[in-house]
């Protein structure tokens, strides 16, 4: 329904940072094929369960520890 567009456009407007769990996980399923903790996500979200809530939290985390050192 157009959610990630829309918020694109928010974050925008009043100068914050938007980023898409999605793409965040298929990047680094890319990144990390190897990494064990990155291969259950990849299964559960590959399988449409949900990818568990410690890895969530943690590529969070490190996202927004990028968005901070670029600021």
């Amino acid at each position: 329904s157009g959610k990630g567009t829309q918020a694109e456009l928010v974050a925008k407007k009043v100068g914050f940072f938007h980023f898409e769990m999605s793409d965040l996980l298929q990047k680094i399923f890319k990144e990390k094929p190897n990494d064990p903790e990155v291969k259950k996500a990849k299964k559960a979200f590959n399988t449409g369960k949900l990818v568990a809530q410690d890895f969530i939290i943690k590529l969070n985390i490190a996202t927004i520890k990028k968005i901070r050192k670029q600021l």
